[in-house]
């Protein structure tokens, strides 16, 4: 069943149900064993989604999103460990550029992908032309690189970002573009199109002791879908609740609202009474879950 035919009332009530009964089994825990609030006083997970660095010398574990070591006061080293068990090799460099006193901080991000052995891999499920064809997908690496800004204000942050991600053909046919939902779509964006240009404004504020609030904005071009029979242009809405389970672990719970082509379409009868089929774009949520340490 796709996730997009789904209620939105219903996902609504579901997560928002699951986030009041974590936050407050874990607040009356917390005061229960008189333990300190310590988490939002650890810089590293307060901070993590911005454009702050790491501490030198202390990592940050996922499940699904970025991992990340701090090298130095002024580079961080990343990586999605989730995708190396799915063949797809990634790494990337975070440098600060600039920072305040005050809190505003500019950093960049260097990165590199090989992307090819995930798509042999899944080619039977997500590139059903190259399996039916016999045809292996061609070897490419995905280049990166982007800039990113964070603003403190008081209790909140404000981030913005711009990033750009390029295919660099070694070997073999590239795969065509996915026709299918918009996260996937745009995982292999660079890959199947030859780019991806993302932008985002983010805000974060602080609900309580224990919780955080993010919320942002979302747009992506990519290179021409389906022969250009698909719009390129990909917008969205994330939100989530970010909920510290002490200080060395944090629980993100949200989604994200894409509007974007998938090739969907409706026929409309005229005044004539004539029938013509019209494009639509859709409108889909996608819920998330990650799990971060930060030992």
């Amino acid at each position: 069943m796709k996730l997009g035919h789904v209620k939105l009332g219903t996902v609504k009530l579901g997560w928002f149900a699951a986030w009041c009964f974590l936050v407050v089994g874990f607040e009356k825990n917390a005061f229960a064993q008189g333990a300190p609030h310590t988490a939002l006083t650890n810089r590293d997970l307060a901070l993590d989604g911005t454009a702050a660095l790491l501490t030198p010398g202390r990592s940050l574990f996922r499940v699904f999103g970025d991992s990340r070591y701090g090298l130095s006061d002024s580079w961080e080293l990343r990586s999605t460990l989730l995708s190396w068990l799915l063949l797809w090799p990634n790494a990337e460099l975070r440098q600060r550029l600039f920072q305040m006193p005050e809190g505003f901080v500019v950093s960049a991000d260097y990165g590199l992908s090989l992307p090819t052995g995930s798509a042999r891999l899944l080619q039977g499920y997500l590139f059903p032309t190259n399996e039916v064809s016999g045809e292996k997908p061609g070897f490419a690496s995905v280049p990166h690189a982007g800039i990113r800004l964070s603003v403190p204000r008081a209790r909140t942050w404000i981030t913005s970002t711009l990033d750009l991600r390029f295919r660099v053909p070694l070997s073999g046919n590239m795969p065509e573009a996915l026709g299918t939902y918009a996260p996937l779509g745009l995982t292999y964006a660079a890959y199947t199109t030859g780019y991806r240009a993302s932008a985002s404004v983010a805000y974060r504020s602080r609900l309580s002791r224990r919780t955080e609030l993010d919320l942002a904005l979302l747009g992506d071009r990519t290179g021409e879908r389906s022969g250009g029979e698909l719009s390129p242009l990909f917008l969205g809405g994330h939100a989530q609740i970010l909920l510290k389970l002490g200080a060395a672990w944090s629980l993100n719970v949200g989604g994200t609202l894409y509007n974007y082509d998938q090739g969907a379409s409706r026929v409309t009868i005229s005044s004539d009474g004539a029938a013509k089929r019209e494009r639509v774009r859709q409108v889909d949520l996608y819920p998330s879950l990650d799990l971060a340490w930060l030992p």
